[in-house]
């Protein structure tokens, strides 16, 4: 299901580079238009009971997105981190990348408490610079911290143009969070 997931956002970002161009050189996150865009495509994939902003079972959190698929129940968080890497055409802000990570972490905890659903985390990272590894070391403390095998098979990445001669890349990543790892954290 995690590349199912990561293929849509993929084509989502694909089909929409014209619009990415605005959040892209502002660094304004879009989990909302990100959101519906998901929700949507896991309908046309003909998921069951899609829903945006649902509490789970036996929950007060609420997830994203959750849906149905082979009488398995998924709930996805979402994020659109935005890095404070510095870049040509790209406006710069100190937003605190270490705190998107953290919250991608604390999601992961989230995913694995309440009910009996498949948690999964999907994030878009942007923008990255022009080193294609830096993003790898994030990668590796998520993977680390949540004690989850989360490696470069989990993400791929896009350009978005957005002048004639300047572009950037966005990184999508999406894995599975495990229930029997975590205590109720």
């Amino acid at each position: 299901m995690e590349n199912i997931i990561r293929d849509l956002i993929y084509n989502i970002l694909e089909n929409r580079r014209d619009l990415l161009m605005i959040p892209l050189k502002q660094r304004a996150k879009f989990e909302g238009w990100l959101k519906f865009e998901l929700a949507h495509a896991l309908v046309l994939e003909e998921m069951e009971n899609v829903e945006v902003e649902t509490r789970s079972e036996n929950s007060f959190k609420r997830a994203d997105i959750k849906f149905e698929s082979k009488g398995e129940s998924y709930k996805i968080e979402l994020k659109p981190p935005n890095t404070n890497w510095r870049l040509d055409g790209i406006e710069n802000k100190h937003r605190p990348i270490t705190k998107n990570i953290n919250s991608i972490i604390h999601d992961t905890y989230k995913l694995n408490t309440g009910d009996s659903s498949i948690g999964i985390i999907a994030f878009v990272l942007f923008p990255l610079s022009s080193n294609d590894e830096d993003w790898k070391f994030y990668i590796k403390r998520i993977s680390d911290e949540t004690k989850l095998n989360i490696n470069d098979e989990h993400c791929r990445t896009i350009k978005i143009q957005f002048t004639d001669n300047q572009n950037s890349r966005m990184l999508i990543c999406v894995y599975k969070t495990k229930k029997t790892i975590f205590n109720g954290v």
